[in-house]
């Protein structure tokens, strides 16, 4: 019976998945967004590289002019061992999707388990796995390419099985369990939700510790040691990924203000707390992209929790023994409090105050808690209504219709009482369309609701059968999701950007990786340079696609989340200043440009750019700068500020006013410059640079050789001679002192 169990939970995972991701699992189509595309052109940018040089890049030099791979933790995936094993998927040709499906299904399992562990029977069990596997926030990370986020929450539910199983048991088996959960999640590398299900764990460790207290009972030290000795492996299972992250986080962008990210940078993405109703009603401020009205800078979904989850969410309340709901409250609450980001002052104080917290962004992340807990008190609420129904209790009824009730106004209340004046876009049918959504809330609201009442209250007559009432509520609860998870899938084409449309078939992929007249151009160039590429009218710079990194096109574009804070801090230099620091020779823009003195059009044609093919135009920059030249002066800045400023004078000039920090200055040796010297780059790979120099000059000086390589203490080494040195110039790039 357990087997036959077993069979139908695995069974109806894959159907649900199956249903809701068919045309990627079946067909020749990917989920193909900007985040998506930009990781895929990065991944195949390193295996080129690791193909041409025999050797993994731990330097990436075609991004942002360079920044360290495995520190900023950009494409590790060969650290993740499940990756090993997964990769057999490509042997026996099924879509790479697969790997995420596995992840899903890991996920639901997990949870299934987890429920078991909490004595609920099959059905609430399979209830909450169901929930949790295809909420829409699920849905979303997976389908706008950020799959390491879904791998990485995949483990939550596996993370508390295992705690509350070494809390029962307590052995060594226990311990190796939980250590293990805890190493491949650190490994899957999604720092921040890795960091949610820390807290999570720590709080039901403070849970237990409380939940002794109030029962007169001894804390259990021996739980809290073996899980603190389980949280210490699973830590060194991942330290190869750790200890260079943890190496690279002061130089990142998310340590530019006091060791973080600036407050407003991290709290872009904060859930306005009455935007919390998409909670409980999708649409209530739009569906994300053209129709959304809410008060973050922009969304491609709603934070939905959904009807019957919330509904049953609320019977776990009702008459129930087990202590584990307070618990997950606890979290819930917590989670949706921090969630609020900089609407509430709590959120300051964890940024002020705790660990590593200020290095993340986008507060409302930590949803992922709140939809984990609500799934399994939906699933306690539902075990619950089993349990009452079948001794014919109707004040759980009354309860559902009070809660239904409640529902059903808040769905009436927005649809009389919207205000759209809060978006960008004032539209009269894109207005029309918001309001048509929040009318469509309505209906499947009453539907929903109406139907679970109608068939809880048969069951309470006695007219059907209390597992026909469990069976009913799982199947609404996944039309439910189904229905937002659809819209996040195939979003309304007339409110959607067209890239942006999620769904694409593989050919647009292939066409990202195809070489086009712009590709070939540069590619004939063998000189070591950068390029910058942009549309123009405004001026704004090409960003999240990392297209010429997948062909190791050196450019200073690109998009990762957590670049180096000193090419950050660089953008606010003057534009052309920053062409002559970055070694840029080409500028590719998609239309024509008034004639510029220092720029010269050689070469026009099609160029693949967020996935279309798109008339370019390269523009060579007549002021170039070498790779690696001499310096014939060096000044001296006492704060990084001064820097900044000489870089943004107009008439700045390499050769003469390039600068090192005063105390840097004071114990360099004098200056040597000649003419006559010679410096060249002999031979360069993303890891190693061999420059070869000629020197002249007065025996008593050196040379300082100027490297236009993005400067990072823990990634430059040099070796030749004794008395070389790296010393940053510019607030950006490494010098070398040649005897």
């Amino acid at each position: 019976m357990k087997s036959n169990k077993t069979l139908i939970l695995l069974g109806v995972l894959f159907l649900a998945c199956c249903i809701l991701f068919h045309k990627v699992i079946f067909d020749d189509y990917l989920f193909l967004t900007q985040d998506s595309i930009s990781a895929k052109s990065v991944k195949h940018g390193m295996e080129l590289s690791t193909e041409r040089f025999d050797e993994y890049p731990t330097w990436m030099p075609w991004m942002f002019g360079g920044l360290p791979s495995t520190h900023s933790m950009q494409n590790i995936s060969e650290y993740y061992f499940p990756h090993h094993f997964i990769s057999l998927i490509k042997v026996i040709g099924l879509p790479w999707f697969w790997n995420y499906l596995l992840h899903f299904l890991f996920c639901g399992v997990g949870m299934y388990l987890l429920l078991r562990k909490l004595r609920l029977e099959f059905l609430p069990s399979l209830f909450g796995s169901i929930s949790f596997m295809i909420m829409p926030w699920m849905t979303t990370m997976i389908v706008h390419g950020h799959g390491s986020q879904v791998m990485t929450a995949s483990y939550i539910p596996w993370a508390m099985w295992a705690l509350i199983k070494l809390k029962q048991e307590s052995n060594i088996r226990c311990i190796s369990i939980l250590a293990l959960i805890i190493g491949l999640q650190l490994q899957r590398a999604h720092v921040q939700i890795a960091y949610y299900t820390w807290i999570l764990m720590g709080l039901y460790i403070i849970y237990d510790i409380i939940l002794n207290y109030t029962s007169k009972n001894d804390i259990d030290l021996k739980f809290l040691t073996k899980w603190v000795i389980a949280s210490c492996i699973g830590f060194c299972m991942s330290l190869w990924i750790y200890i260079p992250l943890l190496n690279y986080a002061p130089y990142s962008k998310r340590s530019i203000s006091d060791g973080g990210a600036t407050f407003e940078y991290a709290t872009a993405w904060s859930l306005h707390p009455y935007e919390s109703l998409t909670m409980l009603l999708p649409s209530s401020f739009g569906f994300g992209e053209l129709s959304y009205f809410g008060y973050m800078p922009m969304t491609n979904f709603p934070n939905y929790s959904g009807i019957i989850v919330i509904l049953l969410a609320t019977l776990a309340f009702y008459n129930n023994s087990n202590k584990i709901k307070y618990f997950l409250l606890s979290i819930l609450i917590l989670s949706l409090v921090i969630s609020f980001g900089k609407y509430t002052f709590f959120y300051g104080l964890l940024y002020d105050w705790f660990p590593y917290f200020n290095k993340f962004r986008v507060p409302s992340m930590i949803l992922i808690l709140f939809q984990f807990s609500i799934s399994i008190l939906a699933a306690i609420g539902l075990g619950n209504l089993i349990n009452k129904v079948k001794v014919g209790n109707n004040s759980i009824f009354k309860i559902a219709c009070y809660c239904s009730g409640i529902i059903l106004f808040l769905a009436i209340y927005r649809y009389f009482y919207y205000d759209f004046s809060l978006s960008k876009i004032q539209h009269p049918m894109i207005n029309k369309y918001r309001l048509e959504m929040i009318g469509n809330d309505l209906l499947l609201v009453f539907t929903f609701l109406t139907t679970t009442i109608v068939i809880t209250y048969y069951c309470l007559k006695g007219k059907i059968q209390a597992n026909v009432l469990a069976s009913a509520c799982v199947l609404i609860s996944f039309i439910d999701l189904y229905l937002v998870n659809n819209q996040i899938i195939n979003p309304n084409k007339k409110f959607t950007y067209n890239q942006d449309m999620p769904i694409k078939n593989i050919s647009y992929l292939n066409n990202q990786f195809k070489p086009d007249d712009i590709i070939n151009f540069l590619e004939q160039d063998k000189t070591k340079y950068r390029v910058f590429s942009a549309s123009v009218n405004p001026l704004r710079p090409e960003h999240n696609n990392n297209r010429l990194m997948a062909f190791n096109i050196e450019s200073i574009n690109g998009y990762h989340p957590a670049k180096l804070s000193i090419f950050e801090s660089f953008n606010s230099i003057d534009l052309f200043n920053r062409f002559k620091m970055l070694n840029v020779k080409y500028i590719i823009f998609f239309e024509k440009i008034p004639n510029q003195h220092n720029l010269s059009l050689v070469k026009s044609g099609s160029y693949y750019s967020d996935l279309t093919y798109r008339n370019a135009y390269i523009y060579e920059y007549l002021e170039f700068e070498p790779r690696v030249q001499f310096l014939e002066e060096i000044n001296s800045i006492r704060s990084r500020e001064d820097g900044y400023k000489l870089l943004n004078e107009s008439l700045f000039d390499i050769n003469k006013n390039s600068f090192i920090s005063t105390n840097d200055l004071e114990r360099s040796p004098e200056l040597s410059f000649s003419p006559l010297s010679e410096v060249a780059i002999k031979e360069y790979s993303p890891n190693k640079i061999i420059i070869t120099t000629d020197t002249k000059g007065i025996d008593e000086g050196q040379h300082f050789v100027l490297l236009s390589e993005i400067f990072f203490p823990y990634g430059w080494e040099i070796n030749g001679a004794d008395n070389l040195e790296i010393i940053e110039v510019n607030n950006l790039y490494p010098l070398r002192l040649q005897p």
